[in-house]
């Protein structure tokens, strides 16, 4: 599994994942990838062409997805989903439905022991809306499973379900918006400290991080930043180090 969060405020929006891939479609080959650019090829034919950035998290047209589960099955959504604007709520849901039904009957032929986790795969969508950042977690088929709240954060089965709400609660309180560009470090240490927590207390997670972020300039325009490090080069950086990490889209 993995893991996956997203927070959205009228002033900033959030969607952060670690990077582990755990996939072997044949016996003997390496199965966990944390990092570097990698193509792994499927018993039908097809192939994973994977990046070094942009793993489980991807820019879409007025915002940002994420996702935790079923890598095969994140990495078909995304592709379809790629040219999609994240306000689109209804052509999301239904791009996700088709592609959920026909990725569960491939996964079936050429990786059958990742069927069963399809339930659990989990996708945070931010958007940039005309009142502020909104966002949506959604299941593998569309259906919205926030029901209303501002913090969504998927974390793998060895986090119990107490854990992962004293998680959401201490990053609700520890959160600060920020006032100007100078002070978005503050968020991403906060991001990569609750990830690399994730990270020490699972085998199924790495220990990178990779956020999407939006935030208003002093115009009102939604400014878009991405980063991928190792959460310990965030976490040792100075916040004018953290700056120089962030990438200006």
């Amino acid at each position: 599994m993995s893991c996956v969060l997203g927070f959205a405020t009228a002033e900033l929006a959030i969607v952060a994942a670690d990077t582990r891939l755990n996939i072997s479609p044949r016996e003997g080959e390496k199965a966990v990838h944390d990092s570097g650019p990698l193509t792994i090829k499927l018993d039908d034919g097809g192939q994973l062409a994977i990046t070094a950035e942009y793993r489980k998290v991807r820019r879409l047209r007025n915002g940002w997805i994420g996702a935790a589960g079923v890598f095969p099955l994140m990495y078909w959504t995304f592709e379809a989903l790629l040219r999609a604007d994240a306000k689109d709520n209804r052509f999301i849901e239904a791009t996700m439905r088709r592609v959920c039904s026909s990725s569960t009957t491939r996964l079936r032929r050429i990786l059958p022991k990742q069927v069963s986790d399809i339930p659990r795969t989990y996708y945070v969508l931010v958007a940039d809306a005309r009142a502020g950042f909104t966002i949506r977690a959604l299941g593998p088929d569309g259906q919205d499973v926030l029901r209303g709240s501002n913090l969504y954060l998927m974390t793998p089965p060895e986090i119990p379900p107490a854990r992962n709400h004293t998680l959401r609660s201490q990053f609700g309180r520890s959160f600060r918006a920020p006032r100007s560009f100078s002070e978005i470090p503050v968020v991403i240490r906060l991001v990569s400290e609750l990830l690399h927590y994730v990270y020490g207390s699972s085998e199924t997670v790495s220990d990178f991080c990779e956020i999407g972020l939006m935030f208003r300039d002093d115009r009102g325009a939604a400014v878009n930043v991405h980063l991928f490090r190792p959460n310990a080069e965030v976490l040792r950086a100075s916040d004018r180090t953290i700056t120089g990490m962030l990438q200006v889209l």
